[in-house]
Formats: C-alpha cells, structure tokens, sequence
C-alpha cells in the first residue's frame, strides 16, 4: 500500500454498555524509531497490526514480533509497543462494545496473544471501510460499523485455519499482486500488467492465480469491483456517477450493465432497496 495514511480520531462520549463503538482507527501509519503505547492502561480495545518486526510489552511478558502480525489488547492492558532502532508501521483500531469478547471467542482469536496474518489487505480493506463510513457522516451508523468488525474477524480467523492447513500459501509474489488489485479498484489494470507484477508469463500466472483464489484475475477484479460499488451505494453523498469511477468504470453504462449482471438489479434500484430497507428498521 502506498505511504498515504488514513487516519481518523471520532470524538463521541466514551459508552462502554453499547454492543460497538468505534472510536478511532490508522491505516498503514509509519513511524519513527521508539516505543509507543499506554502505561497506565487504557478503557478501549485496541487492534494492532504490524508490518514490520517489532516489540510489545504486555505488562511483564516482552515478545518480539517478526511482523505482518496482530495482537488484539484488552480494556485495562498496560502496554507499550513498537521498535526503538528502526521505522515501523501499523494499521489499529480503537474500539469498544459488549460485542467484542463475544466477536472473538466465536472465531477462536485469543486477545493478548501475536495472530500471523501475511496478508496486510485483510486488515487495510475493512478499515478502509470503517473510515468511509466515520468520515462521512456526522453520526456513524454503529451497526454497520459493528458488522464490518464482525465480518473482518471472521475472515481473520479464516486466514488463521488456513495457515494451520496443510495446504500451502499462495507464492509471495502472487498474493502481492492480488493485494494490489484490492487496494487498486479504481485503477486499469490489464492481465499483461498484472503477470508482469507477478514476474510471471500471462498463461502462467493465470493458472496459478485460478488455483489459489478460484477465479480469473480477470474475473476477480470484477468482484472486487463490484464488491466496493456495492458497498459504496450505502454512502448517500456518493451519485451513481462518482461510483463508477470509483471502481474503474469511465462509461456509467458499463458500470451498471455489469452492475446489473452481478447483482440482478441496477445501481439506483439496489440503492433504492438499501434506502426502504433502513426506513423499515
């Protein structure tokens, strides 16, 4: 991901008796060389991700970390974190809820305890989301925020199970250039670019991405697409216009027509269905 930094601070009253609340969260935040953390404690949970080897201190438990992974802290945790020798980043999430504890221990991740998860746009794609939803309404929708936590433990705890699989990873190279389709809706990229990202012949690098991920790279682009536009269509200030070119479509007819093949309805009607949907609740 590039070195641009979402970063987002929501001033809301502190309510620890909600099922969630997000409060603040960064996303692939650089710093440099030194410890940070809460020495006294803090009333929130805090999600951190790491990119790069780095240390935390958990009360009296030090533990070096290799990086590309999370420590979930609990409510109360005094905790430093970081590296004092070299520049380092992270993406966090700042939250609270009587939902949490539940979240996690249906999904099997353990708070207080480094999670390896090798591939940073599980972590970057649903705060990304968390920030489109908390920087553009004055009031957040909560339980919309609360389902993407839910959703991104939930597909956290799968990349877990999959690593203690004895099916092996994708090649390095290949998971990069996926990360980058994710990362890069908006942007045209062809299948010559993509195995060329991947150091890969086209036919080569076809074949293999059909084999770890089950789709066309092709293919998958549209999901991730389509994916993002349906995701974009919640946010009311967005026109279907700007949506499209969000996601890579220049021509609005494209847009919907293959809006409309993935989804059995057009923009404005799937928007509209999301509008009588919340008037209901």
């Amino acid at each position: 991901m590039e070195s641009c930094v979402y970063r987002y601070a929501w001033d809301a009253p502190r309510d620890h008796t909600v099922p969630f609340r997000a409060y603040s969260h960064g996303i692939n935040e650089e710093m440099p060389p030194g410890m940070h953390g809460l020495p006294q404690g803090g009333p929130d949970w805090l999600f951190i991700y790491f990119y790069d080897p780095c240390e935390i201190i958990l009360g009296e438990t030090s533990e070096n970390l290799a990086g590309e992974s999370l420590v979930i802290c609990t409510p109360g945790t005094i905790f430093s974190y970081g590296n004092p020798k070299n520049r380092w980043r992270h993406s966090w999430l700042q939250c609270t809820g009587t939902q949490i504890p539940v979240i996690l221990q249906e999904n099997g991740l353990a708070p207080l305890q480094s999670v390896p998860i090798p591939r940073p746009v599980i972590v970057e794609r649903y705060l990304m989301r968390v920030f489109a939803e908390v920087s553009a309404h004055q009031n957040p929708n909560q339980r919309l925020l609360q389902n993407i936590f839910h959703n991104w433990i939930i597909e956290m705890s799968r990349t877990v199970r999959h690593l203690a699989s004895d099916r092996p990873p994708a090649p390095k190279a290949l998971e990069e250039t996926k990360r980058y389709i994710d990362l890069h809706v908006a942007e045209k990229i062809s299948l010559t670019q993509m195995a060329c990202m991947s150091h890969l012949s086209v036919s080569h690098f076809s074949t293999l991405f059909r084999r770890y991920y089950n789709a066309s790279p092709i293919d998958y682009q549209v999901h991730r697409r389509m994916e993002t536009a349906r995701y974009l269509l919640e946010i009311p200030g967005l026109s279907v216009t700007e949506i499209a070119e969000r996601t890579g479509y220049a021509e609005l007819y494209r847009f919907s027509r293959m809006f409309k093949k993935r989804f059995k309805m057009s923009p404005s009607v799937y928007r509209k269905g999301l509008l009588l949907e919340k008037n209901a609740r």
